[in-house]
């Protein structure tokens, strides 16, 4: 994947073109989400974070979830709706922390509080399982951070059940791969917001014509920022890929 990522940017270089445009351009600028990596936040801490990133112009924000005591979550997720009121939108991310069963009747427990997607309520083998739980909730469930090229990709949409298309960038196989991913995805009807990959999904993401949002990740963002000084940065709940 990152060979193929390299490739890609060296043909752009050569051509004289932004990476975005050479792979399809169908966006000059896109969506971006603030992302946080908050399990171990104080309560308070979560809050001012999310209300931070709801004043820095983010229109979705994601929290993660699964801790042990699910009562913990939902307190939390409560305190988070409350502080960035109903215009922004909400996601949890559980990295794949539940069994199908707890998936099941924790996610009913969410619905109230309005929640934009599920973010792998389960383990990324248990593509027959997204199914499942979807049938019975009403949170779109999102997935794919954790499977690789086209061939998992197929089988996960032909299984349903997943409603947001995740293809992280380098782990799915390069943008070439991603690509494919993107226009199966888009043939099912739905889109695809590739899981963060620094300085690729970007491009990416603008590139094709049901690219959905860019993850933006503060900690992953100011780490890459030590070693590139020329990068694209989110304003204003958009990102503008160079």
């Amino acid at each position: 994947g990152v060979v193929d990522c390299a490739i890609w940017d060296l043909k752009a270089r050569i051509m004289g073109q932004p990476l975005h445009q050479l792979l399809g351009g169908f966006q000059d600028a896109a969506n971006s989400y603030f992302s946080g990596i908050n399990p171990n936040l104080g309560n308070e801490e979560l809050v001012a974070q999310m209300r931070s990133a709801v004043a820095q112009g983010f229109r979705m924000v994601k929290m993660k979830i699964g801790h042990r005591d699910p009562e913990l979550d939902l307190e939390r997720v409560r305190l988070v709706r409350e502080a960035i009121g109903p215009q922004t939108h909400l996601s949890l991310d559980v990295n794949n922390g539940w069994s199908v069963g707890a998936a099941i009747d924790l996610a009913r427990k969410f619905e109230p509080y309005d929640i934009f997607w599920l973010e792998e309520p389960i383990l990324a083998d248990e593509m027959g399982n997204f199914a499942r739980l979807a049938e019975r909730t009403s949170i779109p469930i999102a997935a794919g951070e954790n499977h690789y090229t086209k061939w998992e990709f197929k089988e996960l949409l032909e299984k349903g059940g997943v409603r947001i298309v995740q293809a992280d960038v380098v782990r799915c196989g390069g943008l070439t791969e991603f690509l494919k991913i993107a226009a199966l995805a888009d043939a099912h009807g739905l889109p695809v917001c590739p899981h963060n990959s620094p300085l690729t999904d970007v491009p990416a993401v603008a590139s094709v014509p049901n690219g959905l949002f860019h993850e933006h990740v503060e900690e992953m963002s100011a780490s890459i920022g030590r070693l590139v000084k020329d990068r694209a940065q989110p304003e204003g709940g958009m990102i503008v890929p160079l």
